[in-house]
């Protein structure tokens, strides 16, 4: 299991949004950038083409607020780790988990992480993620954001089975964990 802990990271992760900021990377950090809504899903593809053509290291973190969509074996399904959107009330788009996923492995993330939380339908999206990237075998590596390394004990093996029973194993762990704090999303 990948752990990036505040107690032990050997690279910094660093936030981008274009990719003159990666001129400010050093030689062991990670750039990362935040999709918060559908909108904004295009740019980051074309982002994350310029990192894979200039062989930059670089994660997907996929924000607490966004409202998926994802497919299992023809049925689409949308969940939102999120329960209170507050006065703005749920987002208009839906981020499509699977095409995300895969596109973003096709152009090298070297991390998807999760912000999901830890509640039921957080854990489902943990689970399908990381049924995908078992299934077509991603180079990219699916990790949860957590508030702390206690997160690590309930997502160290859980029964995704249950979840997404076609595409995995009866148990299953994910690949890895990072505080958010590494992420500045305190």
């Amino acid at each position: 299991m990948i752990i990036f802990s505040r107690f032990h990271c050997d690279k910094d992760f660093v936030r981008v949004t274009n990719i003159k900021d990666c001129d400010k990377l050093g030689a062991g950090s990670y750039a990362f950038f935040r999709i918060q809504n559908e909108s904004s899903l295009e740019s980051f593809f074309s982002l994350a083409k310029q990192l894979c053509e200039n062989e930059i290291d670089y994660a997907v973190v996929f924000d607490k607020k966004v409202f998926f969509s994802y497919m299992d074996y023809g049925n689409e399904y949308s969940l939102s780790p999120m329960t209170d959107y507050g006065r703005f009330g749920k987002p208009d788009g839906h981020v499509p988990l699977n095409a995300a996923i895969l596109m973003f492995a096709k152009l090298n993330a070297r991390f998807i992480i999760l912000d999901s939380g830890m509640s039921q339908d957080g854990i489902k999206l943990l689970a399908f993620a990381q049924s995908l990237a078992n299934y077509y075998l991603l180079d990219s590596k699916i990790l949860a954001a957590v508030d702390s390394y206690r997160d690590m004990q309930r997502l160290s093996f859980i029964d995704f089975g249950s979840f997404c029973n076609k595409m995995s194993s009866e148990f299953i762990g994910i690949d890895g964990v990072i505080e958010k704090s590494l992420l500045e999303m305190i």
